[in-house]
């Protein structure tokens, strides 16, 4: 009445689009025309003003001041470290390391001070 179904796979007709890759190419190609068309570029110009950081919450401390503080908290970290090594610490040794363990706690913070956080939750959607 009609023709026979194939029993296997050598019985089944491939045509030549399917043999020569000619299928595979097509399918590349696509999806990369696809991606090119929806994908947004990246360009170097943005990468920079996406890392400025100056807004509400951007740092606000001053760099130089920040550099200052370091050099003036390893100053304090060594005459610190060097009363503290001393074998016997009189009356005044002892109240000049108190002095110099508030001086440091001082010049920590202001040299990781990073600047005020005017908020703290973000706004709008």
């Amino acid at each position: 009445m009609g023709k026979a179904l194939p029993t296997s796979l050598s019985d089944k007709p491939v045509t030549t689009f399917f043999k020569s890759g000619l299928f595979v190419s097509f399918i590349l190609f696509s999806i990369g025309y696809w991606l090119y068309h929806t994908v947004m570029p990246v360009y170097p110009e943005q990468l920079k003003m996406e890392q400025k950081s100056s807004g509400k919450n951007g740092k606000h401390a001053n760099p130089d001041a920040q550099q200052s503080a370091e050099a003036q908290y390893e100053r304090t970290k060594s005459a610190h470290d060097e009363l503290l090594s001393k074998p016997n610490k009189t009356k005044e040794d002892v109240k000049e390391l108190h002095k110099l363990k508030n001086a440091l706690k001082h010049w920590r913070k202001k040299k990781d001070w990073k600047g005020e956080n005017h908020s703290q939750k973000s706004k709008g959607n």
